[in-house]
């Protein structure tokens, strides 16, 4: 008798161990189906890339951003960035890029473009110092800005894989246009 009781515990206690392993092992898996299905909906986000328009909707939202003072001028620049969203299998996509840039002088109110269109993608910006030596900031004397404008590689996207075009702008660029005219 005393033996059938000792079975009966323990068969009771192996139960209680496996319910709680059993319990353990849904959480477990329960969890990483939920990090699964966050991981594979959620919004993805790429700099650089600019996304042609081949097939479905893509929406795109352009902001101007912070204007910042250009050294030995009182002219002002600010990035033009783009933000494009689109579809991606079960989630989303959003890819950013600065597409132009806009030269303002306070004084005259004359504006310019760094480019006329904005198909293009700038995907990097130095500034050229005044001498070798000089890395002082408020001392240089020029802008090279690296450019894609088309798709070389055919990927669907501008990015830096692509065809790479240098081009460049001083700091006075825009306080030596004609002042603009006043309208009547």
């Amino acid at each position: 008798m005393t033996g059938r009781r000792f079975f009966a515990i323990i068969w009771r206690v192996n139960a209680v161990v496996l319910l709680a392993f059993g319990l353990l092992g849904v959480g477990v898996l329960g969890t990483a189906a939920l990090l699964f299905y966050k991981d594979s909906t959620r919004t993805r986000h790429a700099e650089d890339v600019a996304r042609l328009n081949i097939g479905g909707d893509i929406t795109s939202e352009a902001s101007l951003g912070r204007f910042e003072a250009l050294p030995r001028t009182t002219v002002l620049r600010a990035p033009l960035r783009v933000v494009q969203s689109f579809a991606l299998g079960s989630g989303s996509k959003d890819a950013s890029s600065i597409r132009n840039y806009l030269f303002y002088e306070p004084d005259t109110r004359a504006t310019r473009w760094l480019k006329p269109s904005m198909d293009s993608l700038i995907i990097q910006t130095w500034a050229v110092p005044e001498n070798e030596s000089n890395e002082d900031p408020s001392r240089w004397v020029a802008s090279i800005y690296a450019i894609v404008s088309s798709d070389t590689s055919g990927d669907g996207a501008l990015t830096d894989s692509d065809q790479i075009q240098i081009t460049s702008s001083k700091p006075d660029l825009i306080s030596k246009m004609p002042q603009p005219r006043e309208s009547s």
